[in-house]
Formats: C-alpha cells, sequence, structure tokens
C-alpha cells in the first residue's frame, strides 16, 4: 500500500508485445496495456478498439486465456480520469505506474471505493 492507499501490484514475470495489449505476466495470467491519458482524458482510439475485445473476451489474439486484463496509465489522475470509461470497456482494473517504477491500483477492492464505482459494479 501506498500513502494515497494505493494497492502495489506485483509483476513477477513478463513477455512483451502479445498483440495487442503491452505486455502480459503469465504466471498471474494479465494482461497490461500501457495507454497515455491527455488531461481531457482522451486516448489513443486506435490502440483502445484494438484492446477492448481482448478485454471483454479475456482472450489474446492468438487464443490465449487471461484471467484479467488491465489498463497502466502514466499517473493516479489520469487512471482515475479513465476509470470508468475502461470498467464499461470490461477491463478488469485501471492502475498506473508510479514514480517508483511500481505499479499502482488506485481503486483496491473493498467498500472504501468511490461510490460512483460501486455503483457500476453492481
Amino acid at each position: 500500500w501506498n500513502s494515497q492507499g494505493d494497492l502495489n501490484v506485483p509483476i513477477f514475470r513478463t513477455h512483451p508485445k502479445p498483440e495487442p495489449l503491452s505486455w502480459v505476466d503469465p504466471g498471474r495470467s494479465a494482461g497490461y496495456l500501457f495507454i497515455e491519458v491527455s488531461p481531457a482524458g482522451e486516448v489513443d482510439e486506435t490502440l483502445w478498439q484494438a484492446a477492448e475485445p481482448v478485454a471483454k473476451k479475456k482472450r489474446l489474439s492468438n487464443h490465449k486465456k487471461l484471467q484479467e486484463v488491465c489498463l497502466v496509465a502514466q499517473d493516479r489522475s489520469a487512471a482515475k480520469r479513465i476509470a470508468a470509461r475502461a470498467t464499461a470497456a470490461g477491463f478488469s482494473r485501471v492502475l498506473y505506474r508510479g514514480s517508483d517504477g511500481e505499479l499502482w491500483d488506485p481503486f483496491p477492492p473493498g467498500l472504501w471505493q468511490e461510490p460512483s464505482l460501486q455503483n457500476d459494479a453492481s
């Protein structure tokens, strides 16, 4: 946990470029897509649209099954800007890369989540 209450998400091993994602951690059976988010919450729509079916089906283009598909934003505020859209699109979680290089989940599971996200999950 960090001082903002965000959960550290350790990555154990990665395989780069599992199309269309940025990397996969086979130990966790998790896929990750790094995506830049503008101050207005805009993203590269081509990249997003390529990854959205993978997020919904939890399956890579090579048919490898995943337990989760996460978006990784450049910072905490960017992750918060796209969280609702990402959840609605089928992404499991929205993470961010901290200044320490670690991945962090600003919406860890639990009742302390923002009410708007709790309602979306119901």
